[in-house]
Protein backbone atom coordinates (compact mmCIF):
# COMPACT_ATOMS: atom_id res chain seq x y z
CA UNK A 1 0.00 0.00 0.00
CA UNK A 2 1.35 3.59 -1.12
CA UNK A 3 0.98 6.06 1.15
CA UNK A 4 -0.61 9.55 0.21
CA UNK A 5 1.79 12.24 0.22
CA UNK A 6 -0.01 15.93 0.64
CA UNK A 7 3.61 17.16 -0.15
CA UNK A 8 2.93 15.91 -3.70
CA UNK A 9 -0.20 17.13 -4.41
CA UNK A 10 0.26 20.35 -3.46
CA UNK A 11 3.68 19.92 -5.94
CA UNK A 12 0.81 18.91 -8.64
CA UNK A 13 -1.13 22.14 -8.08
CA UNK A 14 1.90 24.49 -8.04
CA UNK A 15 3.23 22.92 -10.81
CA UNK A 16 0.07 23.21 -12.78
CA UNK A 17 -0.30 26.72 -11.69
CA UNK A 18 3.42 27.14 -13.12
CA UNK A 19 2.02 26.58 -16.53
CA UNK A 20 -1.49 28.00 -16.14
CA UNK A 21 -0.64 31.62 -15.04
CA UNK A 22 2.23 31.82 -17.35
CA UNK A 23 0.17 31.51 -20.04
CA UNK A 24 -2.37 33.80 -19.17
CA UNK A 25 0.07 36.48 -19.01
CA UNK A 26 1.58 35.78 -22.25
CA UNK A 27 -1.51 36.12 -23.85
CA UNK A 28 -2.50 39.27 -22.04
CA UNK A 29 0.25 41.10 -21.48
CA UNK A 30 2.21 43.34 -23.41
CA UNK A 31 5.54 43.78 -21.18
CA UNK A 32 8.30 41.86 -23.12
CA UNK A 33 10.02 41.01 -19.72
CA UNK A 34 7.21 39.46 -17.85
CA UNK A 35 6.50 37.35 -21.15
CA UNK A 36 10.05 36.01 -21.21
CA UNK A 37 9.99 35.26 -17.09
CA UNK A 38 6.38 33.73 -17.46
CA UNK A 39 8.01 31.47 -20.37
CA UNK A 40 11.09 30.13 -18.45
CA UNK A 41 8.60 29.14 -15.43
CA UNK A 42 6.27 27.72 -17.79
CA UNK A 43 8.77 25.21 -19.15
CA UNK A 44 9.80 24.40 -15.33
CA UNK A 45 6.13 23.73 -14.95
CA UNK A 46 5.57 20.82 -17.74
CA UNK A 47 9.22 19.14 -16.54
CA UNK A 48 8.23 19.35 -12.84
CA UNK A 49 5.02 17.37 -14.02
CA UNK A 50 7.40 15.20 -16.12
CA UNK A 51 9.59 13.72 -13.65
CA UNK A 52 6.36 13.77 -10.99
CA UNK A 53 4.70 11.45 -13.21
CA UNK A 54 7.35 8.45 -12.88
CA UNK A 55 8.06 9.43 -9.48
CA UNK A 56 4.00 8.40 -9.21
CA UNK A 57 3.95 5.99 -11.53
CA UNK A 58 7.12 3.92 -11.70
CA UNK A 59 6.63 2.35 -8.24
CA UNK A 60 3.50 0.23 -9.92
CA UNK A 61 6.12 -1.98 -11.74
CA UNK A 62 6.49 -3.61 -8.41
CA UNK A 63 3.23 -4.79 -8.88
CA UNK A 64 3.74 -5.64 -12.87
CA UNK A 65 6.46 -8.09 -11.33
CA UNK A 66 5.87 -9.30 -7.98
CA UNK A 67 3.89 -12.41 -9.65
CA UNK A 68 5.90 -14.14 -12.32
CA UNK A 69 2.59 -15.53 -13.44
CA UNK A 70 0.63 -12.47 -14.13
CA UNK A 71 3.79 -10.33 -15.27
CA UNK A 72 2.28 -9.83 -18.65
CA UNK A 73 -1.49 -9.73 -17.69
CA UNK A 74 -0.43 -7.23 -14.95
CA UNK A 75 1.40 -5.04 -17.60
CA UNK A 76 -1.83 -4.85 -19.55
CA UNK A 77 -3.41 -4.12 -16.74
CA UNK A 78 -0.53 -1.14 -15.65
CA UNK A 79 -1.11 0.18 -19.72
CA UNK A 80 -5.01 0.18 -19.07
CA UNK A 81 -4.96 1.65 -15.84
CA UNK A 82 -2.95 4.77 -17.24
CA UNK A 83 -5.26 4.88 -20.57
CA UNK A 84 -8.21 5.04 -18.07
CA UNK A 85 -6.74 7.92 -16.08
CA UNK A 86 -5.50 9.72 -19.32
CA UNK A 87 -7.87 8.81 -21.88
CA UNK A 88 -10.91 10.60 -21.20
CA UNK A 89 -9.98 13.96 -20.17
CA UNK A 90 -7.74 13.88 -22.94
CA UNK A 91 -10.48 12.84 -25.69
CA UNK A 92 -13.19 15.81 -24.43
CA UNK A 93 -10.01 17.63 -24.27
CA UNK A 94 -9.74 17.66 -27.92
CA UNK A 95 -13.14 17.36 -29.24
CA UNK A 96 -13.79 20.73 -27.84
CA UNK A 97 -10.24 22.02 -28.79
CA UNK A 98 -11.56 20.80 -32.41
CA UNK A 99 -15.05 22.37 -32.18
CA UNK A 100 -14.37 25.78 -30.57
CA UNK A 101 -10.77 25.98 -32.82
CA UNK A 102 -13.26 24.89 -35.81
CA UNK A 103 -10.36 22.95 -36.80
CA UNK A 104 -11.18 19.33 -39.23
CA UNK A 105 -8.10 19.27 -40.56
CA UNK A 106 -6.63 15.63 -41.37
CA UNK A 107 -4.18 16.42 -39.10
CA UNK A 108 -6.65 15.34 -35.87
CA UNK A 109 -5.84 11.84 -37.06
CA UNK A 110 -2.24 12.13 -35.32
CA UNK A 111 -4.32 13.76 -32.68
CA UNK A 112 -6.37 10.67 -31.91
CA UNK A 113 -3.22 8.11 -32.19
CA UNK A 114 -1.17 10.38 -29.72
CA UNK A 115 1.34 11.09 -32.80
CA UNK A 116 1.29 15.12 -33.28
CA UNK A 117 4.62 15.17 -31.98
CA UNK A 118 6.19 11.54 -31.87
CA UNK A 119 9.01 13.14 -33.80
CA UNK A 120 9.86 15.83 -35.78
CA UNK A 121 8.47 17.84 -37.38
CA UNK A 122 5.71 18.10 -34.84
CA UNK A 123 1.98 19.14 -35.72
CA UNK A 124 1.25 19.62 -31.93
CA UNK A 125 1.53 23.39 -32.65
CA UNK A 126 -1.56 23.93 -34.31
CA UNK A 127 -4.74 24.14 -32.51
CA UNK A 128 -4.00 21.69 -29.32
CA UNK A 129 -0.12 23.20 -28.68
CA UNK A 130 -0.27 21.51 -24.89
CA UNK A 131 -1.24 18.02 -25.77
CA UNK A 132 2.43 17.26 -27.04
CA UNK A 133 3.40 16.12 -23.30
CA UNK A 134 0.51 13.97 -23.32
CA UNK A 135 1.81 12.36 -26.07
CA UNK A 136 5.39 11.79 -23.99
CA UNK A 137 3.60 10.22 -21.19
CA UNK A 138 1.39 7.59 -23.55
CA UNK A 139 4.52 6.44 -25.24
CA UNK A 140 6.25 5.84 -21.63
CA UNK A 141 3.18 3.80 -20.13
CA UNK A 142 4.23 1.41 -22.91
CA UNK A 143 7.12 1.15 -23.46
CA UNK A 144 8.04 0.96 -19.94
CA UNK A 145 6.07 -2.37 -18.87
CA UNK A 146 7.53 -4.07 -21.99
CA UNK A 147 10.68 -3.24 -21.35
CA UNK A 148 10.51 -4.11 -17.72
CA UNK A 149 8.99 -7.52 -18.30
CA UNK A 150 11.86 -7.99 -20.65
CA UNK A 151 14.50 -6.77 -17.72
CA UNK A 152 12.51 -9.16 -15.65
CA UNK A 153 12.91 -12.49 -17.86
CA UNK A 154 16.60 -11.70 -18.58
CA UNK A 155 16.75 -11.64 -14.87
CA UNK A 156 14.95 -15.02 -14.47
CA UNK A 157 16.84 -17.17 -17.15
CA UNK A 158 20.21 -15.78 -16.90
CA UNK A 159 20.40 -14.13 -12.99
CA UNK A 160 18.22 -16.55 -11.38
CA UNK A 161 16.24 -13.81 -10.09
CA UNK A 162 19.02 -11.69 -8.32
CA UNK A 163 18.36 -8.36 -9.01
CA UNK A 164 15.34 -7.09 -6.62
CA UNK A 165 12.39 -5.83 -8.07
CA UNK A 166 12.81 -2.54 -7.54
CA UNK A 167 16.70 -2.54 -8.78
CA UNK A 168 15.17 -3.92 -11.76
CA UNK A 169 12.66 -0.81 -12.68
CA UNK A 170 15.27 1.40 -11.78
CA UNK A 171 17.37 -0.76 -14.62
CA UNK A 172 14.55 -0.30 -17.14
CA UNK A 173 14.69 3.26 -16.35
CA UNK A 174 18.09 3.63 -17.11
CA UNK A 175 18.00 1.99 -20.31
CA UNK A 176 15.31 4.47 -21.31
CA UNK A 177 17.89 7.29 -20.17
CA UNK A 178 20.60 5.54 -21.90
CA UNK A 179 18.57 5.12 -25.69
CA UNK A 180 16.81 8.79 -25.43
CA UNK A 181 20.90 10.14 -24.41
CA UNK A 182 22.25 8.65 -27.52
CA UNK A 183 19.33 9.39 -29.90
CA UNK A 184 19.38 12.99 -29.05
CA UNK A 185 23.04 13.58 -28.86
CA UNK A 186 23.62 11.99 -32.41
CA UNK A 187 20.42 14.39 -33.88
CA UNK A 188 21.43 17.42 -35.79
CA UNK A 189 18.77 20.39 -35.10
CA UNK A 190 18.27 24.15 -35.68
CA UNK A 191 16.04 24.59 -32.87
CA UNK A 192 15.70 22.97 -29.65
CA UNK A 193 12.54 23.90 -28.55
CA UNK A 194 10.34 22.48 -31.14
CA UNK A 195 12.84 19.81 -32.62
CA UNK A 196 14.09 18.35 -29.03
CA UNK A 197 12.15 19.97 -26.44
CA UNK A 198 8.85 18.98 -27.48
CA UNK A 199 9.44 15.65 -29.63
CA UNK A 200 7.90 12.57 -27.61
CA UNK A 201 10.88 10.04 -28.33
CA UNK A 202 13.39 12.65 -26.75
CA UNK A 203 11.62 13.47 -23.72
CA UNK A 204 10.43 10.02 -22.30
CA UNK A 205 13.46 9.56 -20.32
CA UNK A 206 12.31 12.90 -18.18
CA UNK A 207 9.43 9.94 -16.57
CA UNK A 208 12.10 7.40 -16.21
CA UNK A 209 14.49 10.11 -14.27
CA UNK A 210 11.33 10.65 -11.95
CA UNK A 211 10.90 6.85 -11.48
CA UNK A 212 14.44 6.22 -10.48
CA UNK A 213 14.12 9.37 -8.37
CA UNK A 214 11.16 7.49 -6.08
CA UNK A 215 13.41 4.46 -5.40
CA UNK A 216 16.61 5.96 -5.17
CA UNK A 217 15.11 8.78 -2.56
CA UNK A 218 13.70 5.76 -0.46
CA UNK A 219 16.92 5.36 0.90
CA UNK A 220 18.10 8.79 0.29
CA UNK A 221 15.41 10.86 2.91
CA UNK A 222 16.61 9.70 6.48
CA UNK A 223 20.24 11.13 5.57
CA UNK A 224 20.97 14.35 6.91
CA UNK A 225 23.62 16.12 4.84
CA UNK A 226 21.52 14.82 1.61
CA UNK A 227 18.58 17.09 3.21
CA UNK A 228 20.93 19.63 3.64
CA UNK A 229 22.86 19.22 0.00
CA UNK A 230 19.23 19.26 -1.78
CA UNK A 231 18.28 22.38 0.18
CA UNK A 232 21.93 24.41 -0.89
CA UNK A 233 21.07 23.27 -4.36
CA UNK A 234 17.90 23.95 -4.54
CA UNK A 235 17.82 27.70 -5.35
CA UNK A 236 21.64 27.48 -7.35
CA UNK A 237 20.00 24.77 -9.39
CA UNK A 238 17.25 27.12 -10.20
CA UNK A 239 19.77 30.24 -10.60
CA UNK A 240 21.19 28.13 -13.28
CA UNK A 241 18.40 27.20 -15.16
CA UNK A 242 16.51 30.70 -15.30
CA UNK A 243 19.82 32.18 -16.82
CA UNK A 244 20.62 29.31 -19.69
CA UNK A 245 16.48 29.34 -20.33
CA UNK A 246 17.05 33.37 -20.09
CA UNK A 247 19.75 33.34 -22.55
CA UNK A 248 17.99 30.83 -24.60
CA UNK A 249 14.82 32.62 -25.14
CA UNK A 250 17.06 35.99 -25.60
CA UNK A 251 19.52 34.26 -28.33
CA UNK A 252 17.71 30.66 -29.38
CA UNK A 253 20.79 29.31 -27.92
CA UNK A 254 22.87 28.81 -24.59
CA UNK A 255 26.03 29.59 -23.37
CA UNK A 256 27.85 25.92 -22.35
CA UNK A 257 28.97 23.87 -24.90
CA UNK A 258 26.68 20.61 -25.21
CA UNK A 259 24.42 21.98 -23.05
CA UNK A 260 22.34 22.64 -25.29
CA UNK A 261 21.79 18.69 -26.46
CA UNK A 262 21.24 16.87 -23.84
CA UNK A 263 23.04 18.11 -20.17
CA UNK A 264 20.30 21.18 -20.04
CA UNK A 265 17.45 18.58 -19.86
CA UNK A 266 19.27 16.45 -16.89
CA UNK A 267 20.29 19.86 -15.16
CA UNK A 268 16.40 20.45 -15.20
CA UNK A 269 15.17 16.78 -14.48
CA UNK A 270 17.96 16.69 -11.48
CA UNK A 271 16.38 20.56 -10.65
CA UNK A 272 12.92 18.46 -10.85
CA UNK A 273 13.64 15.73 -8.41
CA UNK A 274 15.11 17.99 -5.66
CA UNK A 275 11.69 19.91 -5.49
CA UNK A 276 9.82 16.60 -5.19
CA UNK A 277 12.08 15.42 -2.75
CA UNK A 278 11.55 18.52 -0.55
CA UNK A 279 7.77 18.80 -1.18
CA UNK A 280 7.79 15.64 0.40
CA UNK A 281 10.22 16.62 3.40
CA UNK A 282 8.99 19.70 4.61
CA UNK A 283 5.65 19.43 3.64
CA UNK A 284 3.52 18.47 7.10
CA UNK A 285 -0.44 18.65 6.99
CA UNK A 286 -2.28 18.12 9.71
CA UNK A 287 -5.70 20.03 9.08
CA UNK A 288 -7.83 16.94 7.42
CA UNK A 289 -10.36 19.76 5.76
CA UNK A 290 -6.87 21.27 4.01
CA UNK A 291 -6.11 17.72 3.00
CA UNK A 292 -9.12 17.27 1.13
CA UNK A 293 -8.97 20.26 -0.52
CA UNK A 294 -5.32 19.82 -1.59
CA UNK A 295 -6.44 16.27 -2.47
CA UNK A 296 -9.53 17.73 -4.38
CA UNK A 297 -7.78 20.64 -6.49
CA UNK A 298 -4.74 17.99 -7.00
CA UNK A 299 -7.35 16.12 -8.93
CA UNK A 300 -7.92 19.30 -11.15
CA UNK A 301 -4.49 19.45 -12.01
CA UNK A 302 -4.54 17.67 -15.88
CA UNK A 303 -8.21 18.62 -16.68
CA UNK A 304 -6.53 22.51 -16.00
CA UNK A 305 -3.58 21.63 -17.98
CA UNK A 306 -5.54 20.51 -20.61
CA UNK A 307 -8.42 23.03 -21.19
CA UNK A 308 -6.58 26.46 -19.98
CA UNK A 309 -5.44 27.61 -23.63
CA UNK A 310 -9.09 26.96 -24.57
CA UNK A 311 -10.30 29.11 -21.66
CA UNK A 312 -7.97 31.71 -22.47
CA UNK A 313 -8.78 32.20 -25.91
CA UNK A 314 -12.48 31.94 -25.08
CA UNK A 315 -12.43 34.62 -22.71
CA UNK A 316 -10.07 36.96 -24.64
CA UNK A 317 -12.84 36.36 -28.13
CA UNK A 318 -14.61 38.15 -26.00
CA UNK A 319 -12.54 41.25 -25.97
CA UNK A 320 -13.45 43.18 -22.65
CA UNK A 321 -10.58 45.93 -22.10
CA UNK A 322 -10.77 45.47 -18.10
CA UNK A 323 -7.80 43.03 -17.51
CA UNK A 324 -8.67 42.10 -14.08
CA UNK A 325 -12.09 40.84 -15.39
CA UNK A 326 -10.30 38.74 -18.03
CA UNK A 327 -8.55 36.92 -15.69
CA UNK A 328 -11.15 36.37 -12.42
CA UNK A 329 -12.91 34.76 -15.96
CA UNK A 330 -10.21 32.83 -16.97
CA UNK A 331 -9.48 31.51 -13.47
CA UNK A 332 -13.32 30.94 -12.93
CA UNK A 333 -14.02 29.29 -15.51
CA UNK A 334 -10.79 27.38 -15.96
CA UNK A 335 -11.50 25.48 -12.42
CA UNK A 336 -15.44 25.01 -13.03
CA UNK A 337 -14.39 23.11 -15.64
CA UNK A 338 -11.23 21.26 -14.29
CA UNK A 339 -14.08 20.00 -11.73
CA UNK A 340 -16.53 18.97 -14.48
CA UNK A 341 -14.15 17.08 -15.94
CA UNK A 342 -12.37 15.56 -12.60
CA UNK A 343 -16.41 14.43 -11.66
CA UNK A 344 -18.61 13.87 -14.31
CA UNK A 345 -15.50 12.43 -17.06
CA UNK A 346 -12.70 11.31 -15.18
CA UNK A 347 -13.90 9.34 -11.92
CA UNK A 348 -16.47 7.34 -13.74
CA UNK A 349 -13.62 5.56 -15.63
CA UNK A 350 -11.32 5.66 -13.26
CA UNK A 351 -13.76 3.71 -11.36
CA UNK A 352 -13.84 0.82 -13.73
CA UNK A 353 -10.46 0.39 -13.64
CA UNK A 354 -9.20 -3.02 -13.68
CA UNK A 355 -6.93 -4.31 -10.53
CA UNK A 356 -3.69 -5.93 -10.03
CA UNK A 357 -3.24 -9.45 -9.96
CA UNK A 358 -1.71 -11.05 -7.03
Amino acid sequence: MHTKSYGLDLLRIISSLLVFIPHIVISLSKDPALVKNSFIISILGVEIFFCLSGFLICKYGVSIIKSSKYMFLNSYVFVIRRFGRTWPAYFFALVSYIIFYRYYESEILYYILFLQNLNYPIVSETFFSVSWSICVEEIFYIIFPLLLCLTVLINRRYLKDYISSSLLIMITCFLIIIFVFFLRDNYNYAEWGSELRRVAVFRIDSIAFGGIGYFVFKYLKKITIVNITFFLLFPALLYFIYNQLNLYYENQNFTLVGIKNNLIFYIIYFFCLITIFLAQKITYIKNNKLKKIISELANWSYPLYLMHILVIDLIKNLEIDNISINIILIFSLSFLISYLIRHYIEEPFIKIRPIFHK
